[in-house]
């Protein structure tokens, strides 16, 4: 029986965030060609993608910044 990987474990991994099991790249991350991701994760179908109004926060904050 596989044991279930930390949440470190899975960053430094790049693995799925939901059931840590999946790639999320279709490279190693610690190689050049680490910008292919997968749109789905292979084991629980996960789809990989930014939330709508994601970078709000970040306009904001660099708004302020710049005033």
């Amino acid at each position: 029986m596989e044991k279930e990987r930390t949440q470190l474990e899975s960053i430094l991994q790049a693995k799925c965030p939901a059931c840590r099991k999946g790639k999320m790249f279709s490279h190693p991350i610690y190689s050049f060609n680490h910008d292919k991701m997968h749109k789905n994760c292979s084991v629980c179908g996960l789809q990989y993608e930014i939330e709508l109004g994601f970078f709000w926060g970040a306009m904001y904050i660099s708004y302020a910044f710049s005033v």
